[in-house]
């Protein structure tokens, strides 16, 4: 719809469990945990581009100038894994195989947010606290730039996080709290 108003237009039906949404200028990304698949989907219409499917818990998804990523599952729930493909060229790498571990803890079980800026992709693993982790776009070495939420803050989730140059900016849910994170972690 445009941003002035009008009548909305479908540009996909039957997404069962449409849990991830990231947009660029060209196309809209829905990560779609009902069949594990994260599509492509072209704003001025068309067929969508389908980068995966039949991943385990497929959720968050974000989107740069040149790739599209997500978050899903291990096969068996316990891990995180991070994923991305080309825009417009379906071919899906994992740059976190199955690394992170997740689980519920005494903070409630937050989803897992993504984000990403033009060098690092940036999501939260929920352990035994909520962490907030970084990595090169290109893959590498993973970085756990800050702990969110310890267990001795029950109940607080986190709703959702951003990025500029500088800081990684934390909402949290049902509270008024907004946390800044620097993005450059010295030793």
């Amino acid at each position: 719809m445009p941003l002035a108003g009008g009548t909305p237009i479908a540009l996909a039906s039957n997404l069962c469990g449409a849990d991830g949404i990231a947009v660029d200028s060209s196309n809209v990304y829905v990560g779609v945990s009902g069949n594990g698949s994260v599509l492509e989907i072209p704003i001025a219409g068309g067929a969508p581009i389908i980068h995966t499917v039949a991943e385990f818990g497929v959720g968050p998804v974000a989107v740069d100038a040149s790739n599209v990523y997500w978050l899903s599952l291990s096969s068996n729930g316990s891990h995180v894994v991070v994923s991305k493909s080309p825009i417009g060229a379906p071919s899906p790498t994992v740059l976190t195989p199955s690394l992170f571990a997740t689980g519920s803890t005494a903070c409630g079980q937050s989803a897992p947010i993504l984000a990403v800026d033009s060098i690092n992709v940036y999501w939260t693993v929920e352990s035994a606290n909520i962490t907030l982790m970084k990595m090169p776009t290109g893959g590498g070495s993973p970085v756990a730039l800050a702990v969110l939420v310890d267990n001795a803050q029950p109940g607080v989730n986190i709703g959702a996080f951003a990025t500029d140059a500088e800081n990684a900016s934390t909402q949290f849910a049902f509270s008024a709290m907004l946390e800044r994170v620097p993005l450059v972690v010295c030793a």
